[in-house]
């Protein structure tokens, strides 16, 4: 009697059962372990990168071993694509926490967070731009995370930027725009990626940020040596100028720097990441002299740029502007220009 062998499923002759699959595992795979989208980008185009190289290689060497290894590498593209589909659904469903805050005006909520910006109302009145990690509102708690306004007038404790806080308050409705004139602020939070207005009413901690590798804390550390050395009157104006953070400025300055059509000197961009790169520019003759000067030039205008768009806070026009003067500068130190 002859033996019969077991069934095996031709997966060659199937290839889109091969990547249903392949891509099937990525999706539970994210969802079984806890990766980050941004993990699963930075994976998917390490493989992308690899990919192409050795597709490339293939171009002038014909060996079934590179095929193979080519054959792999692309799905394991569609493996990491199906994680990171699977990030990125997950974020999108985070705004069902935003959503049910919407429909929650004046109920009360609890959260914890990390204050990223204070400010001051045009009365005086201190609020709180809040990056929330945890809200427990109904008897749900939810650790999706969003912005959130606090309005922290009646909260006596003193806050700084980057303080762990956890507080009891009551959503606030934001009004939307309702003349054709009138100053949209729904919109405007909705800018600021800010997804809820809390009103505090209890403060249960209020922890200092100690994190020296956060952001945060070196830009909170540059606010301190700008209020130490100028006077209570010029350090709102300093800080604008050199950090961009307006929110300290009263209407009176404000008013001053539109009415002499300077309001644009406030808002960090190119102009302010050429006055940094302009002293390295005079030094770049001193690399020139040196063995390794160009690597230890270029080294000292990424940290440069890199510090000083992370003290700002990563904003766009910032980063556009850092591209650029990096491009600039390093072809100058290496005589492309």
């Amino acid at each position: 009697m002859e033996r019969r062998d077991s069934y095996q499923f031709p997966f060659s002759r199937y290839p889109a059962v091969r990547i249903a699959l392949t891509l099937i595992a990525g999706i539970l795979l994210f969802h079984f372990y806890s990766f980050s989208v941004y993990t699963a980008a930075a994976f998917f185009a390490f493989t992308l990168v690899l990919f192409f190289l050795v597709e490339w290689g293939n171009r002038y060497t014909i060996s079934p071993r590179w095929s193979r290894v080519s054959t792999v590498l692309f799905l394991v593209l569609i493996f990491c694509f199906g994680m990171m589909r699977a990030g990125l659904e997950e974020q999108y469903s985070s705004s069902k926490t935003e959503h049910l805050l919407s429909i929650s005006d004046w109920e009360t909520v609890e959260v914890h967070g990390q204050i990223v910006s204070i400010s001051h109302t045009t009365a005086g009145k201190e609020r709180w731009d809040v990056e929330v990690d945890s809200t427990v509102f109904s008897g749900i708690t939810s650790t999706q995370k969003y912005k959130a306004r606090v309005l922290a007038d009646e909260i006596s404790a003193e806050a700084n930027l980057g303080d762990m806080v956890s507080l009891i308050g009551m959503v606030i409705p934001v009004s939307e725009k309702r003349n054709p004139e009138e100053f949209d602020y729904k919109a405007y939070l909705d800018s600021q990626g800010i997804s809820a207005q809390i009103k505090a009413e209890a403060l249960h901690r209020l922890m200092p940020n100690t994190k020296i590798a956060e952001w945060i804390w070196w830009r909170e550390q540059a606010f301190n040596l700008v209020d130490q050395n100028f006077t209570q009157e010029t350090a709102p104006i300093a800080k604008a100028l050199l950090i961009g953070f307006k929110q300290d400025l009263d209407s009176e300055p404000k008013q001053a720097f539109a009415r002499a059509g300077l309001s644009h000197i406030m808002a960090v961009s190119g102009l302010h990441v050429g006055f940094i790169v302009a002293p390295f520019w005079l030094i770049i003759p001193y690399f020139w002299t040196k063995k390794h000067g160009k690597i230890m030039g270029l080294i000292s205008l990424l940290i440069l740029l890199v510090c000083y768009a992370g003290i700002t806070g990563f904003p766009s026009s910032v980063m556009r502007a850092s591209v650029m003067a990096g491009f600039l500068t390093i072809g100058k130190l290496y005589n492309r220009l």
